[in-house]
């Protein structure tokens, strides 16, 4: 779904009885824009929920849930350690990728 000079990227799924919408990534919109269009998505598809891999931003409607965080495997390609998981901006396109 696009919006001026941005957009996002969605799938709708079946999760059990709800529809639930992933947000999988934003592209060229700050957190206020993508979360107007995602609310306007969610209703356009009678959504039940919104699941986005990011920080919370109450402002925009999303809330931490506890304990739903996807799982994170690292298996380093040299010795060197894992970057900081606070330095990482993964969305859920690059989770789902993975």
């Amino acid at each position: 779904m696009s919006c001026g000079d941005g957009g996002i990227v969605v799938r709708l799924r079946r999760r059990g009885q709800a529809r639930e919408l992933v947000l999988l990534d934003r592209i060229g919109l700050d957190e206020a824009a993508a979360g107007k269009l995602v609310a306007r998505v969610a209703s356009d598809t009678a959504a039940d929920h919104v699941v986005r891999l990011a920080r919370p931003s109450i402002r925009s409607g999303f809330i931490p849930l506890p304990g739903g965080a996807p799982v994170l495997a690292c298996r380093p390609l040299n010795q060197e350690a894992m970057a900081p998981l606070a330095n990482w901006d993964l969305t859920m396109g690059d989770v789902e990728l993975l």
